[in-house]
């Protein structure tokens, strides 16, 4: 191919000349994305340039984490703990909650009873009726299922408890008003009934044959019932007659066993001629306009709606499709007037990464290559259940949850592509999408229970009704939380929340499990009413099921893996500790001041000799007693000039004034800076958290911070810790052991020389771990008859750390550091081994590097599997960067399988921008000849192995020599950060 040099590559140049100047105004919105025209208004050329701007959307970050601790603020479980960070810089500054579960915040209580199971259904209807002075009057209604097949309908009201309105000799799977509101479908497990509003019964529709439903589903005057047989059948509202009629299939539509009705605007195909070429070159086809030739036609939809817009009316009504799946493991869209399949996607049931539209008449191509060969269809795998639901909060996006009887579950959004195969013919109405997966999981797998209904031998009671097994009893349920928060709810063992936000896909966030919620239901405030039931409760009788009207806190957000709730005070903090006793959080705060420095008579020893000179700047803390929950400051202790917390603990020191011998105190650690030529001193404070009597105004102000003792130091107090009831603190290159004597004074029972910049120490039982950030690492140990510190080894290689901390593996004590640079590694204590010296070497055995500084770390305890009683012992991590991870021992068997999948998933999946995952984590060492990337595994690339479609995750367990099963298991047991 010949090029001219001097051609444009790009095109024509038909840029502005020198002498002319744009003129536009841009505005920018909460509209439609696509969208562009209007965003671009008045484009002249000519004129003045003219530009306005508004605010269209931000994105909540909460910045670099400097500390954090682990504190029981969680909204309603005290049990659970949740991470509470040092986040933020600046007026910006703050503490930021990282939640490790959906954070429900109960409202009120509602109701308790013994008659509701765990297979109890909530439904929520608001009917209309014509009252007697002719306005219309709205009656809110909770429809609960209970165990002997009846249902309890209450009136629920915002300020009242729910009252007993009448009972049902049904139980109803779903309830939903239709026809404007003015009636009621309700489902039942043998029936469909259509109630007028004083809830009599107008319509009653047995299916033909008799058969039990399982599951129904209401939207838009139609109903959509699922039976035990697998049977699907749609049933239509006729607002001008009052009654409902079943709408049959086409011919040619193959068995269904799954549907799911889903309300959304979908960009569609209208008019594709046979020579229809797509140019990209040519926006206005993106924007749903026709090219010069008229060959491509887009309808004006887009698969981003804007909620504002939607309510307003300025797009047409939303169009309401039927998704199903057939028993081949196909994947088809209807449309609901005449179910007619105007979309088809092969095989959805083996989960693949992709579902594109095919025809199933088409002779199957040639399929791809995986790790070297062809892809086979695989077995067929049943669908248990589809629902599709809108997720997000000012643009929905449609998303399609799929349900597996191996328990194999997934989340597929609906994207909007402009890419199609041309063999595909002529369909009018066919949507322009293409289904992406986002989200895969395993749960246990689900067994079929037995439906009497299939026995030729044994008639089928058409007035009976029988409760069905608790294993079938998992359902899906869209929801909207604070009236801009979209997603769908999965009811099960351990519930989940499926959510996504507009900067980010949809994400899982688990709830608690001491707190098993069965089943949800939406209020038109934006609050929900969940059905409790308590597990492993003192206080609570476990049989008994609890309603609850529950929210969730707009302040949180779900941009991220983790939801977040931003307390922004105003003032940025480096240390943070949670105190017990008192249930209060201690933080230091920080400001820049101007540096002053003092003689010993209190005179500034330097001042400018000229006002316009810039006074240099320095620190100084003050620590602060917030409550939480409020997040208020009810006390502080301000420093000196030039002061700052360089480290804080909450430390257990022994005491004679308590019956167990132990007093919780808060040992801090400070830095006083003075001049260029005189050396920093610092400071050892140890204050303890009271309680006193409150003002008559604020009764919850009953707590207050008191200084119990101060010692000036000649040096640097850069770490603080306790160790057996003594507080353990250094002091430029010393390391002392004191105990807090009558309460009233540290008295020094041992110390030891140590490398000259220990900025972190942690103990386990007698053992000190003090991290250097010039020298590495050093192992000491304390003994108290007599009193002696003593080293037993060090890293022989200089690593600027930044975190310590203890491990435990396979029985066996490790340590794990990070550095500046982000390099986790893992030593080994070992006299026997003849390369440690007798034990005064530490031996490095792992580098791993993550890319980014971890600021600080934290010992925690999990459970490798919901059976196994005994923890094992991770560690937390926190960096610069703002991320949080984890590393957890896995057990030598789970570790080689985890292994062999992660050497397979690094040469046989494709990887952004083509990089090398396994270099990436590679640490280069002069030291040794070969790198010793060895020992920890990279859980980011073992979290893709969930994405892959069911036949890859089989070929890549075979070739690690495992099964499928196996692996999801084990990464699912060391999923969770803490």
């Amino acid at each position: 191919m010949d090029i001219d040099v001097d051609d444009d590559i790009y095109g024509e140049d038909t840029g502005l000349t020198s002498n002319q100047t744009p003129k536009f105004s841009l505005d920018i919105h909460h509209t439609n994305l696509n969208s562009s025209k209007e965003s671009l208004k008045n484009f002249e050329i000519g004129n003045e340039s003219e530009l306005i701007l508004e605010l269209s959307d931000s994105i909540v970050a909460h910045g670099s984490i400097r500390d954090f601790t682990m504190a029981p603020i969680g909204p309603n479980d005290p049990m659970s703990l949740e991470l509470l960070a040092c986040t933020g810089a600046d007026d910006l500054g703050g503490l930021t909650i990282f939640h490790r579960e959906m954070p429900l915040r109960r409202q009120r209580k509602l109701r308790s009873s013994d008659c509701w199971s765990a297979n109890s259904m909530i439904q929520f209807t608001t009917i209309c009726s014509d009252s007697e002075n002719g306005l219309i009057e709205e009656r809110n209604l909770v429809w609960i299922s209970k165990e002997n097949n009846q249902t309890d309908i209450f009136l629920y009201s915002d300020s009242k408890e729910p009252e007993p309105l009448v009972t049902l000799d049904s139980s109803t799977i779903a309830a939903n008003p239709v026809f404007e509101g003015k009636f009621i479908i309700q489902v039942t497990q043998t029936h469909i009934k259509l109630l007028s509003p004083d809830l009599k019964e107008i319509q009653v529709i047995q299916p033909d044959p008799p058969m039990r439903i399982r599951q129904a589903m209401i939207m838009n005057d139609y109903a959509l019932l699922q039976t035990t047989s697998g049977s699907v059948l749609v049933y239509q509202g006729n607002a001008e007659s009052k009654c409902l009629s079943k709408l049959p299939f086409p011919s040619k539509t193959p068995e269904i066993r799954a549907a799911s009705f889903l309300k959304a605007d979908l960009p569609t195909y209208t008019n594709i001629p046979s020579n229809a070429t797509f140019n990209p070159a040519k926006d206005s086809i993106l924007v749903n306009e026709m090219n010069e030739n008229k060959d491509v036609e887009m309808d004006e939809k887009n698969e981003s709606i804007n909620r504002n817009q939607q309510e307003s009316g300025a797009f047409l009504n939303k169009d309401f499709w039927l998704l199903t799946t057939d028993s081949e493991g196909n994947f088809h869209i209807h449309n609901p007037k005449t179910l007619e399949i105007v979309f088809t996607a092969k095989r959805i049931d083996v989960l693949p990464e992709n579902l594109h539209e095919e025809t199933l008449e088409e002779e199957s191509q040639q399929a791809p290559e995986i790790f070297g060969v062809v892809e086979s269809p695989g077995e067929l795998e049943k669908v248990v259940q589809i629902l599709a639901f809108p997720t997000g909060m000012m643009y929905l996006r449609p998303h399609l949850s799929v349900m597996l009887a191996s328990g194999a579950f997934a989340v597929y959004e609906l994207v909007t592509t402009f890419i199609r195969s041309p063999i595909l013919g002529k369909r009018e109405g066919s949507p322009a999408i293409f289904l992406k997966k986002v989200i895969g999981r395993q749960f246990e797998a689900l067994e079929e229970p037995e439906d009497p209904s299939n026995d030729g031998n044994q008639k089928m009671d058409p007035g009976e009704d029988l409760d069905l097994a608790s294993s079938w009893s998992r359902s899906f349920k869209p929801f909207t939380v604070n009236k801009n928060l979209s997603g769908a709810f999965f009811s099960g063992p351990i519930s989940i929340w499926l959510l996504s936000t507009d900067h980010g896909p949809c994400r899982i966030y688990e709830s608690t499990e001491r707190n098993l919620i069965h089943d949800i239901v939406q209020l038109p405030s934006g609050s929900l009413i969940t059905l409790d039931e308590y597990r492993d409760s003192p206080t609570c009788d476990p049989k008994q099921k609890t309603l609850w009207e529950t929210s969730v806190s707009e302040t949180v957000c779900f941009d991220k893996e983790v939801p977040i709730t931003p307390v922004k005070i105003g003032r940025p903090f480096n240390k943070v500790v949670y105190d017990f006793p008192t249930q209060t959080v201690v933080g230091a705060s920080y400001l820049e001041t101007a540096f002053a420095n003092f003689d010993e008579e209190g005179n500034l020893i330097w001042q400018p000799d000229d006002d316009s000179l810039i006074r240099p700047t320095t620190f100084r803390s003050s620590l602060e007693l917030i409550l939480p929950g409020s997040w208020v400051t009810i006390d502080g202790y301000e420093f000196q000039q030039n002061e700052w917390v360089t480290s804080m603990t909450s430390a257990d020191l022994d005491s004679r004034s308590t019956v167990h011998g132990k007093r919780s105190f808060i040992g801090v650690g400070t830095t006083c800076n003075r001049a260029e030529d005189l050396a920093a001193r610092g400071g050892v404070y140890v204050f303890e958290v009271i309680f006193v009597n409150p003002a008559e105004n604020h009764p919850e102000r009953n707590r207050a911070l008191r200084l119990r003792y101060y010692e000036e130091t000649k040096a640097c107090v850069t770490a603080v810790d306790a160790i057996n009831g003594y507080l353990l603190h250094t002091m430029g290159q010393k390391l002392y052991a004191k105990c807090f004597e009558q309460d009233e004074r540290l008295l020094a029972v041992g110390f030891l020389d140590i490398k000259p910049y220990t900025n972190c120490v942690r103990v386990f039982k007698n053992f000190i771990l003090l991290g250097d950030a010039v020298k590495g690492v050093t192992l000491v140990a304390f003994q108290e008859e007599p009193y002696k510190l003593i080293e037993l080894g060090h890293t022989y290689t200089e690593y600027q750390c930044s975190t310590v901390d203890f491990i435990v593996i396979d029985a066996k004590l490790a340590i794990v550091t990070t550095d500046l640079d982000g390099v986790i590694r893992i030593f080994e204590y070992n006299p026997k081994n003849v390369e440690s010296q007798a034990g005064q070497k530490l031996l490095c055995r792992t580098e791993y590097h993550t890319s980014s500084e971890m600021t600080s770390s934290m010992q925690f305890g999990k459970r490798l599997s919901p059976k196994d009683e005994a923890k094992v012992m991770g560690t937390l991590f926190v960096s610069i960067d703002g991320s949080i991870s984890s590393i957890v021992p896995a057990k030598e068997a789970v570790y080689k399988r985890l292994q062999l999948v992660q050497s397979r998933l690094a040469r046989h999946i494709q990887h952004f921008a083509g990089l090398n995952p396994r270099g990436f984590r590679t640490v280069r060492n002069d030291m040794v000849s070969r790198a010793i990337n060895r020992g920890i595994l990279d859980g980011e690339l073992l979290n893709k192995f969930e994405l892959l479609s069911i036949n890859q995750q089989k070929q890549i367990s075979s070739l690690a020599f495992s099964d499928r099963e196996t692996v999801l298991i084990n990464l699912t047991n060391l999923r969770s950060l803490w």
